[in-house]
């Protein structure tokens, strides 16, 4: 009944139903004209080819194990996989080359790097660690019909097991309430998209408004801001679920419209940030955080969790690009925030324009 429920809540009237972006697609050609014309935006596509260029050469070295979460960012075994991840965004950024310009030698490179990573990768359902995965499950479901048949099955058989493995983790009520389960929400609708699985994606719709009506509060706050004191991790649990809206566009699912019973949404949450974002107020971060691991890193000499140290703006970035699909106001504050700390613009603004992920006009049905 719960899912039920979960599916008329996210059902709407967004038109176009499900597609995969793919270069020779309509909607991406035009997206990418209309972003092309832009300079910002074509500014972006010419940066992410030039490295895609570069990814080409890279060698390809998967790990079987991620260690990540619960370590110190300056703990050595840390450092290494850090390190080794970092292929993960070459695979990205040769998934966007190639929906922006076609060419199949980046589509071919980034399919070993899938496949390789999936015959290595023991999946363990820790969101924290898996989301680094992430380009994988994005960039699969346009990369598919390249890969062979027995290829295809390994592979939706590894992304099975991942997807399982972290609703399982959800299942058990590991850290339900926190950006822990906005990644796995994420991992879990992106996958079930990726390898035709409604099932997958109908408990990502459940869990989402679940979470919302949990873990994000009516006056804009958060179950991780309360709990860490600090805006960097309200931002950490944003992202995710701005990006699975962002990208449920595609799909014919808007994420973004829905409000919980207790008045609780993805925007409130957002708009919670805006005043700090525009430097008319100061966030001091840390200060009464109840989390052991972070009053470690203060410890531990970690500049980023001293407590009392005010929450940079730039970290929003990301997240207000996402976010601006849907209403341009905060485009323009991202924008201010890219010149004022020198930061390039991310895909996510290309990303929008392909979609022309406008705010709908229609509440969805069930609110």
């Amino acid at each position: 009944m719960r899912c039920v429920m979960a599916m008329m809540l996210f059902a709407t009237a967004l038109t176009g139903g499900a597609q995969v972006l793919r270069p020779a697609d309509p909607r991406s050609v035009t997206g990418l004209k209309r972003a092309r014309a832009d300079e910002t935006l074509r500014d972006v596509i010419d940066r992410v080819i030039h490295e895609a260029d570069g990814a080409m050469i890279s060698e390809i070295h998967p790990l079987k194990v991620i260690h990540y979460e619960g370590l110190l960012h300056n703990d050595p075994i840390r450092v290494a996989d850090v390190a080794a991840l970092e292929e993960m965004d070459r695979l990205r950024t040769l998934a966007q080359a190639y929906l922006a310009s076609g060419k199949p030698e980046y589509a071919v490179k980034a399919r070993q790097i899938i496949e390789q990573w999936s015959e290595a990768y023991d999946p363990t359902g820790n969101p924290i660690n898996e989301n680094k995965l992430d380009p994988i499950w994005e960039s699969y479901e346009a990369l598919s019909d390249g890969f062979s048949i027995e290829k295809r099955a390994s592979i939706e058989k590894w992304l099975d097991c991942l997807a399982r493995a972290n609703m399982a983790t959800a299942a058990e009520g590991k850290n339900i309430d926190s950006n822990w389960h906005t990644k796995r929400i994420k991992i879990v609708a992106t996958i079930g998209w990726a390898i035709h699985r409604p099932t997958f994606v109908d408990w990502a719709k459940e869990q989402y408004a679940d979470y919302v009506q949990r873990s994000l509060y009516p006056d804009g706050t958060s179950f991780d801001l309360k709990h860490r004191d600090a805006l960097s991790y309200h931002c950490a649990g944003l992202l995710p679920l701005a990006e699975l809206a962002l990208r449920a566009r595609a799909k014919g699912v808007d994420f973004y419209s829905f409000e919980a019973k207790s008045g609780a949404s993805l925007r409130k949450s957002v708009d919670y940030i805006l005043p700090y974002a525009r430097g008319e107020k100061v966030h001091a971060e840390w200060v009464n955080g109840e989390v052991e691991l972070d009053h470690r890193r203060a410890q531990a000499g970690l500049e980023f969790y001293k407590p009392g140290k005010p929450w940079d703006p730039a970290g929003s970035i990301k997240l207000l690009e996402a976010m601006s699909a849907f209403d341009p106001a905060y485009a323009e504050i991202a924008a201010r925030l890219r010149k004022k700390y020198s930061i390039e613009p991310t895909w996510n603004l290309v990303l929008a324009q392909i979609l022309e992920a406008k705010q709908p006009a229609t509440k969805p049905a069930g609110q």
